[in-house]
């Protein structure tokens, strides 16, 4: 091992081992909080998707309230149970 020879290249090494420490902290830094950020970033798509999925589900609610607000779903639902119009003729099968 040499020696060091006087104070400028100790301060030399000085610098080195604080440049050293201070890439190294931030590396640190930035690497552990890229997973963070990916992990965000998945967490918004699926957020975004359960949206989007969402608004579709209101389209098709809304929709179907629209037919239900409707006289022929009237009509169909009256049927269904059994009524009839006052001038219709009920035929029944033997």
């Amino acid at each position: 091992m040499q020696k060091i020879k006087s104070g400028k290249d100790m301060k030399v090494y000085v610098h080195i081992a604080v440049i050293v420490g201070l890439v190294a902290f931030f590396s640190y830094f930035v690497f552990s909080n890229l997973a963070n950020i990916y992990s965000i970033r998945s967490e918004i798509s699926a957020v975004n998707q359960k949206i989007a999925d969402e608004a579709s589900e209101t389209d098709k609610i809304k929709q179907e309230a629209e037919e239900m607000n409707s006289d022929a779903y009237y009509e169909k639902i009256l049927r269904e149970k059994g009524y009839i119009k006052s001038d219709e003729i009920i035929f029944i099968k033997k």
